[in-house]
């Protein structure tokens, strides 16, 4: 199914912030990371943390050193923070036609799926 990835890391991104406002340290710390492992788009749950309520140092601190390691553990795999650039069809050596037959082709199917599941 398209797009399963990115709702279940935004579904535990909210239950981490949810946990947060509760007051609930383990349950928050612990959906954080099952979603930092999902996707990478969930270390902007960190900084949706401090949108949610007024900052409490101590258990920010905890969210922190977990998507601090999930940034370590990232790195030690990839060997980089980010994507090398043949990882992706934007890179230099990369041609424009190629990128827009990607993008045309990635568009199309978003839209096929949003009419027909």
């Amino acid at each position: 199914v398209y797009g399963q990835l990115d709702l279940l890391s935004s579904l535990l991104v909210l239950a981490s912030l949810w946990a947060y406002r509760e007051h609930k340290l383990a349950a928050g710390v612990a959906a954080l990371a099952a979603a930092l492992l999902v996707k990478e788009s969930a270390f902007a749950g960190l900084g949706l943390l401090l949108l949610v309520d007024k900052p409490r140092w101590r258990p920010l601190a905890a969210y922190a050193a977990v998507t601090v390691a999930a940034l370590g553990a990232r790195f030690f795999v990839l060997g980089s923070a980010a994507l090398p650039d043949n990882a992706t069809v934007i890179g230099p050596s990369a041609s424009l036609t190629l990128w827009a037959k990607s993008v045309i082709i990635s568009v199309a199917h978003a839209i096929r799926l949003s009419v027909w599941p």
